[in-house]
């Protein structure tokens, strides 16, 4: 059978995508990097195909973690940056929901 993923993806204009942006820049007090389409695979398109909700990935990176090597690593000071995003995304959402379209 056929192995992987569809691919999924929200505009990177859309209410969504500014909502995630600026919690980013409120907890890390800078600009994001934006990066409109990774490789990689995660359960995004049943969310944007099916339920019609807008996906984005946060992500906790810095030049030294060697992702996906033996020794792969992540600081616990951007770790904890990375759950205080999540946790405004979830709090500004609550306190007025962008658009669900993609």
């Amino acid at each position: 059978g056929e192995e992987g993923e569809y691919p999924a993806r929200t505009a990177m204009t859309s209410p969504w995508g500014q909502l995630v942006r600026d919690t980013a820049r409120q907890v890390y007090g800078t600009e994001a990097l934006l990066v409109p389409t990774m490789a990689g695979s995660g359960p995004m398109y049943p969310f944007v195909r099916f339920l019609g909700v807008p996906i984005a990935s946060a992500g906790i990176d810095y030049p030294d973690n060697h992702i996906h090597a033996p020794n792969e690593n992540i600081r616990l000071d951007y770790f904890a940056k990375g759950i205080l995003h999540l946790a405004t995304i979830v709090q500004r959402f609550g306190q007025g929901a962008p658009s669900t379209r993609t």
